[in-house]
């Protein structure tokens, strides 16, 4: 029963993947990128404005079905999101100003894996925001948002989209004061202080086994003593206060969507 050094009899794959998840190399199953493009198949880059997959959600009601379904169980629900890119599929690369977009010296539009990068300085691109997220919280009922970012640049005006960003997140809590935002950056990549000064939870890596990955948990004792408001404990952020979920109110967020909810 001779095998490959290293594999058990009957479970022969290529060089460091396993059984059955057999990809081009350097890719996810389902991820294989056009050579020389960084593309990815299917959803990835068709993402931008953010309506359900009547595919993966076939059927009456579709997705609404489905967080329906959440909250009849006493459960949440929460979506994936990733706000700040636009696929170079989705009507939204075209329809918005090319202003819009955040660029690299020379008017190039910052694009990555098959997606271009908003810049929320400009009025069209945080309107657009405002939209996505005013139909998922306030016409949805979404009450959880996970806002990934998976695009790495050093472009001018990077620094200005990021408290651009940080405004907008800011002001969403502001109008949707029961929603709860956990931020998130390629897993645990985005952990500044300004970002974590606003969201409230952060997302410590993409590892979905919480046997793997222990949970971000405050100090034991904290150096300044948090003021109690009526549901839980809150969190000063400059001159305002932010409510952080309770612990039995934490136990409740069980119905969250991964990605692939999209349409491409």
């Amino acid at each position: 029963m001779g095998t490959r050094a290293g594999t058990r009899p009957g479970t022969e794959t290529r060089a460091g993947t396993r059984p059955g998840t057999e990809t081009r190399a350097g890719t996810r199953p389902g991820t294989e990128t056009r050579a020389g493009r960084g593309r990815r198949r299917g959803w990835w880059d068709g993402v931008g404005a953010w309506l359900p997959s009547a595919r993966r959600f076939p059927g009456p009601g579709g997705l609404h079905a489905v967080l329906g379904r959440i909250r009849e169980r006493g459960m949440v629900p929460g979506l994936w999101l990733e706000p700040e890119v636009v696929g170079v599929r989705s009507p939204l690369a075209t329809e918005l100003p090319d202003e819009a977009f955040l660029c690299h010296e020379g008017g190039v539009r910052v694009t990555e894996q098959g997606r271009h990068q908003l810049d929320l300085t400009h009025p069209a691109a945080r309107a657009h925001l405002d939209r996505t997220v005013d139909r998922l919280v306030g016409e949805w009922g979404v009450g959880y948002l996970k806002l990934d970012y998976n695009i790495t640049t050093s472009a001018p005006g990077l620094l200005d989209h990021t408290r651009a960003w940080l405004s907008w997140l800011s002001a969403v809590l502001d109008r949707h004061p029961g929603l709860v935002v956990e931020n998130c950056g390629s897993g645990g990549l985005r952990m500044d202080g300004a970002s974590l000064a606003v969201a409230q939870l952060q997302s410590t890596s993409d590892q979905q086994d919480p046997y793997a990955t222990r949970p971000s948990r405050p100090p034991r004792r904290p150096r300044c003593r948090p003021s109690r408001g009526p549901c839980g404990r809150t969190r000063n952020r400059g001159s305002r206060t932010r409510r952080s979920p309770s612990p039995s109110a934490r136990r409740c967020w069980g119905g969250f969507i991964s990605p692939g909810t999209w349409t491409a």
